[in-house]
């Protein structure tokens, strides 16, 4: 995946969103559906770009944009990279607690 030029994830469905941190692991950047978890945790231009699954016109558009654009390909890779170091087990586990405090 680290040699990938992005990931796109244009799921209809997508409850969280795992493969968006994997594509954050790798350093790629991400463009991921506007449906789901991903809006939940993903800044739009600054993370990852979100994009809806359901208008290829316009996510076609976003994927040529970013492949014609090295700099911003890098800069949302590496802010993908910086995010995902918050998504630790211990760090879920809090925000579990705080949910449904004992």
């Amino acid at each position: 995946m680290a040699a990938a030029q992005m990931l796109v994830v244009p799921s209809v469905v997508e409850p969280f969103g795992i493969t968006v941190l994997e594509g954050w692991r790798a350093g790629v950047p991400v463009l991921a559906t506007r449906h789901g978890g991903p809006r939940e945790f993903l800044e739009h231009g600054v993370t990852g770009l979100l994009i809806d699954p359901e208008d290829p016109a316009g996510m076609s558009a976003r994927i040529v944009e970013l492949l014609a654009d090295e700099r911003r390909r890098r800069s949302l890779g590496h802010a993908g990279a910086q995010a995902v170091r918050s998504f630790t087990w211990e760090q879920t586990a809090r925000a579990y607690e705080r949910l449904y405090p004992c």
